[in-house]
């Protein structure tokens, strides 16, 4: 499905924020064309968005929860939080994934 424009609009944000360029988020095909092109062969891409991203923000929550995180900084907390909530709404809405890439360069 193609994202709305207020999560575009999110995602353009957090890539701003997070310094990632927006030429670089790339679909899966697109990326392993990307890397035959550059002479890889064998490629496999392994989506791990599942383990990763909610897997993330629930750490957060129980890390926080756990009181450690008043250990952090205000700003560190911040971010944590911040980036914890996002990968939960990313993975959700399908917006981003995390995938796991192997090739072999003969």
């Amino acid at each position: 499905r193609t994202p709305s424009w207020v999560d575009r609009a999110i995602l353009n944000v957090m890539l701003k924020l997070s310094h990632i360029p927006k030429n670089q988020m790339v679909s899966e095909p697109e990326y392993a064309q990307e890397i035959q092109d550059a002479g890889f062969d064998r490629i496999k891409i392994e989506d791990i968005s599942a383990d990763v991203m909610p897997g993330f923000a629930q750490w957060w929550n129980d890390f926080q929860n756990g009181q450690p995180a008043q250990s952090l900084s205000g700003i560190n907390r911040i971010k944590y939080h911040v980036t914890a909530r996002f990968l939960h709404w990313a993975y959700r809405k399908n917006i981003l994934r995390y995938c796991l890439i192997t090739a072999t360069k003969t």
